[in-house]
Formats: C-alpha cells, structure tokens, sequence
C-alpha cells in the first residue's frame, strides 16, 4: 500500500527527494518528525543480508523480527551486505562443541561440548537467569568458516572419546572456539592415555565422569577451554568418585554440561550411576521458528525449552534398585528426578546387571555427553557416544506490529 500522485506541484527535489502531493506530506514530516528529508532514514535502514546454514524467521513477544543461520554441519556463513540504520550491523552467535561420549565398563558420563555465546551465559548455575554472555559480533561482509566438531565416538573398551571442537572463524576476527567434551572414565585400558588414568575422567569443554576403580581417587575431568580463549566458563567438570576401599565396579559419575557440574558417587558400595550436569536453554536465541533446534529440560509457561550441552549420565548398579544417571538433569542436591528421559538430548547411564536401565547415545546437535556402559548393557564393552555440536547467528531483521512512530503512513522494504 502507497500514495501515488502525478501532481507536478512536488515537494522537495534531489537525490533523496520524494514526490508529495502539493507539498502537503513533506509539512507533516517535517512537523511531526523533524527530520527534514523524508526519503532519507526509508532508503538507508536496511537489514543485514546473508546466506548460510539453515535460515528461520521468527518475531518474539515485542514485535522484533530475526533471522537465524543454524548450522548443525560445518560449512561458510556468508555476509553479502551488513545492517544499516535501526538495523544492527552485528549479529548474537552461539557456539557448542561436540560432547564426549560416555566409558565403557562401569562407564562415566560423557561431557557436554563447551558452550559460549552473546546473548546466553553458560556460568553460574542452574539457578542464574544467564541475561547475557560475550559481545555480539561486528559483521563484514565476507565469508566465515563454520566448523561444527562430531560427537565422541563410542569406544572399544576403555574411556570414552572426546567430542570435536565448534569454531567460527575469519582472518578479521579472533576465533570463537568450543573445546569438545570430555570422555567418560573406564574400568577398562583401552585406548590407553597415561594422562588418563583408569577410573578418571577426560578433561573437555564439559568434563567426563570418574568411575569407582576402587583404592584410589577417581576424579572427574576439567573444564578446559582453547588455548587464547576469555577466561569465561565454558562449562563445568565431571563428577568425581571417592577413594574407597575395595576393588571397585560399582557406580560411575555423570559428565559435566554447560551449567553445573556432574554428579557425584559414594563407591565401594552398589550404588544408582551419577546423573548429568544441567544443560542451556537455547531458546530465546533460536527461537520458536527452531523447533528442530535443542531438546526437552524445564522452561517457564509460555516459554520454550530448547536445551543442549547436558552431561551424559554414569553406569549404575542395579541389583538394590539403582539405574543409570539420567543426562543433563544434576542441578544440585535438590536435582529432581525426572523418569520419562534425559534432559538436553543427553545419553542415559546404563545399569548392571541386565534388567535396569538401559544406556543411549546423545542426541544430535545437542553437544551433549553419551551415557556410560555397563558390563550387562547392550552396547558393553563400548560406551555411548556424545551429540554433535551446533553454531548459531542471530540477527534483526524487521518489527512485526511494533511501532516506531505514531501518525501518518510508515511502509518499509526489506531485503533478503
């Protein structure tokens, strides 16, 4: 809809001028706006034009409009034209590594992949609001390389693998990297590691869980993050097992995610397998456009629950009613117990002997840790292996029913 005139008596002239009808329209802009030439903030607001991944619209609850680029394989996101005006020339970003998968007999949770992002802060804990993480990033036109890191693979006997790295990367930026998670521990030796020890978990974005060995420290392992990377948390360590007497093999830790670290176990005695760490809501950056993005975990009414970076649940021992750790659900001592299915897509712990819960690999793009194995499980002596990471960018696009001025007529063009 327009006003179209072929009236001569036109109002101003020039490159940037628009024909009024006798001059009357220019008066009103001129009055109720003060902005003097009125084709001026129409032609240069113009959105940010780009290709890459798969590409969504979405309006939230103010009337703001974006567009997000997901990318669940790597690729290039390729900027062609950047935003001008009301229209923000950057974009929010997120990005997740490749969880670890889960160790084989009497398996330790597997770690979810680092998290980090500018609008979603993965640190504090289950509790913290997370109302913002790093600076948005400065968009050029050019190309990005996407790097999108694969779940830790399930292993052969021993601890579980790591998960890949996530990046985004460009010759004008530094690189925003996410190390992959960190593989759960084993009772087993292979693949033997001297920096891993038997019953210890491997170090990650999120570390993976220690197992009870028996007669030595198990400890999870470390949140790391790339060499050059912030001091910022990208995720949190595995959950450790006791020096307990005795020769071990009963319950494993859960590996750590985004928010908290994974569950801790009591060894020496049969015991349920350690859940998860908490995974992030990525909703409010994906959006509801996004349904194929993140997986169930608890989320306000009206909201949506799009989480990943959970950690993969411990083996358990089951003979006194013990299962495997639930995925992505340990928040603390309160943790509540959830029986339908891991949160965040992460692996499920399975429990020994046969007849208790069986273990699962993460889900996909989740970043999230696999569950540790039993001997009795399915899948023994390989555990189960960790999601593959995610890259997101988000940015403005337009208003949906918002209201930027009041009176008169407002039309926009946007491009795409």
């Amino acid at each position: 809809m327009g006003v179209r005139t072929t009236s001569k008596n036109a109002g101003p002239t020039g490159a940037n001028s628009t024909p009024f009808v006798d001059g009357h329209l220019d008066k009103f802009y001129n009055t109720e706006f003060d902005k003097g030439d009125l084709g001026s903030p129409a032609i240069n607001e113009v959105a940010t034009d780009a290709t890459g991944g798969t590409v969504n619209d979405w309006s939230d609850p103010g009337g703001n409009v974006y567009r997000t680029h997901a990318f669940t394989a790597s690729g290039t996101f390729t900027v062609n034209s950047v935003g001008t005006g009301i229209y923000p020339n950057e974009a929010d970003w997120m990005v997740l590594g490749g969880g670890g998968a889960g160790g084989g007999q009497y398996g330790g949770g597997g770690g979810a992949g680092g998290f980090r992002s500018s609008l979603i802060s993965p640190g504090g804990n289950a509790a913290d609001p997370s109302p913002g993480g790093e600076s948005a990033l400065v968009l050029t036109t050019g190309s990005y390389t996407i790097t999108v890191g694969s779940g830790g693979a399930r292993t052969t006997n021993g601890y579980g693998f790591n998960g890949g790295d996530s990046s985004i990367s460009r010759p004008t930026i530094t690189d925003i990297v996410c190390t992959g998670g960190g593989g759960g521990a084993s009772l087993g030796s292979y693949p033997w590691d001297p920096s891993t020890p038997q019953g210890t978990g491997r170090p990650g974005g999120c570390g993976g869980g220690g197992t009870d060995k028996g007669s030595q420290p198990n400890p999870g392992g470390t949140a790391v993050a790339p060499p050059g990377a912030p001091t910022i948390t990208q995720g949190y360590a595995g959950g450790n097992l006791p020096n307990s007497p005795g020769a071990g093999g009963y319950e494993a830790a859960g590996g750590g995610g985004a928010r908290y670290v994974g569950q801790t176990g009591a060894g020496g005695n049969p015991g349920a397998g350690g859940y998860g760490g908490f995974g992030v809501n990525i909703g409010p950056l994906v959006g509801p456009a996004n349904t194929a993005l993140g997986y169930p975990g608890p989320h306000p009414a009206g909201t949506t629950g799009q989480y990943v970076a959970g950690g993969g649940g411990g083996a358990g021992y089951h003979p006194v009613g013990n299962q495997g750790g639930r995925g992505g659900q340990f928040t603390g001592p309160t943790t509540v117990s959830d029986p339908a299915a891991p949160y965040a897509g992460a692996g499920y712990g399975a429990a020994y002997p046969s007849g208790g819960s069986q273990g699962t690999d993460a889900k996909m793009n989740s970043g999230s840790g696999g569950g540790g194995v039993s001997p009795t499980d399915p899948q023994n002596p390989r555990g189960y292996a960790g999601g593959s990471g995610l890259v997101v960018f988000r940015y403005k696009i337009g208003s949906a029913g918002g209201t930027k001025a009041t009176g008169g007529l407002v039309s926009h063009t946007g491009t795409r």
